[in-house]
């Protein structure tokens, strides 16, 4: 595929398509004139983005908005089972995953016990804990392209290395990120489990509005942040 070249035409039209997706992602329900005043863009730059995105099947029209004088305005929000994530966290005995989609509905978590630590692999842990969170979502496992996994260890995103993940059996130490990508054919990205509680608490949980946050984590063993 031909690089792309800031500036050309190609350029800007995926440039304002991913504007106008962050918007529709961000305030949910979006007119066209609307995502033209969010955007700065004109009302035909608008209106050429919305026949993009629902071409391809990334929103849908999911109403209307009464603008007083003349027809309804036609509202849309993002198609939420287009592209999907799966969230896993793994601790010594269960496996917990749940399906994540572009709207933040809530789907349920499964619990998938582990197996036994002499068939494990982190390719089956990982496999089993994506189908499980479709199943139990009624969701289409084709559509998952992400999945995020909290591991009790630490991670090196630098190396794609992993250490004292005791609780892993099966796993490998170095180039986990990277296998688990050409197994399952989708983007992983793996992080401590408490990491990752504070990201969501400074993302939407107590700490939004704090200049700084501590979290206490009561567990069991050792831990450090690479």
């Amino acid at each position: 595929m031909a690089k792309t070249i800031p500036g050309t035409p190609s350029w800007l039209r995926e440039t304002n398509d991913r504007t106008a997706l962050s918007l529709l992602l961000e305030h949910k329900v979006l007119t066209r004139n609307r995502i033209g005043e969010l955007s700065g863009l004109s009302k035909p730059t608008a209106s050429q983005i919305v026949s993009r995105l629902e071409t391809a099947g990334l929103i849908r029209v999911v109403g209307e908005v009464s603008g007083g004088r003349g027809p309804n305005a036609v509202s849309y929000g993002v198609q939420p089972d287009r592209v999907l994530g799966v969230a896993v966290d793994i601790n010594e005995s269960v496996i917990r995953s749940t399906v994540v989609d572009a709207q933040g509905t809530e789907h349920p978590v499964v619990e998938t016990p582990m197996g036994t630590a002499a068939t494990r692999s982190a390719e089956d842990d990982i496999r089993g804990a994506i189908a499980a969170a479709c199943e139990a979502s009624a969701s289409d496992i084709a559509a998952v392209k992400l999945v995020c996994i909290g591991v009790q260890g630490s991670v090196d995103p630098r190396t794609d290395e992993l250490s004292f993940i005791d609780t892993l059996p099966g796993w490998p130490r170095t180039g986990v990120r990277s296998q688990l990508e050409r197994a399952l054919g989708i983007d992983v990205h793996i992080e401590n489990d408490v990491n990752l509680a504070a990201i969501s608490e400074r993302s939407e949980g107590a700490a939004t509005s704090c200049s700084s946050f501590a979290l206490l984590w009561m567990g069991d063993g050792l831990g450090r942040v690479s």
